[in-house]
């Protein structure tokens, strides 16, 4: 095993043992969104909860998943990724309903801190 490769490996281990040490430690809506990607590439990391001003009167509320890859794939692959986290979310009307609730205005899926892409 190459030193990059065993880099990644031990990496990616160390994010999931992460995840797992603070999944009873998580908020309901992140235990949701944990339950809903398990295991697969991308690997669901966690959420943030971002507030902006649109107007001086309308506050807008964003949803913004954070995804990582074990290794970053090429743009149709990076789509197809985005394609199918979308779908899962869009198709979860439980979890639709709780964020209309909470107020989001947006949801976005990252993959790093540079792009985010928008799925509603």
């Amino acid at each position: 095993m190459t030193a990059n490769l065993r880099r990644t490996f031990c990496h990616l281990v160390g994010v999931i043992l992460c995840i797992v040490a603070t999944a009873s430690l998580a908020d309901p809506l992140d235990q949701h969104l944990a339950k809903s990607f398990p295991t697969q590439s991308p690997i669901y990391i966690g959420y943030e909860s971002v507030s902006g001003a649109n107007t001086a009167h309308d506050q807008k509320k964003y949803l913004i998943l954070d995804f990582r890859f074990v290794t970053q794939p090429k743009q149709p692959n990076l789509q197809a990724s985005i394609s199918k986290i979308c779908h899962t979310l869009l198709h979860d009307r439980g979890l639709l309903k709780q964020l209309d609730s909470q107020g989001y205005d947006m949801i976005s899926v990252a993959f790093d801190r540079h792009y985010q892409y928008d799925c509603l």
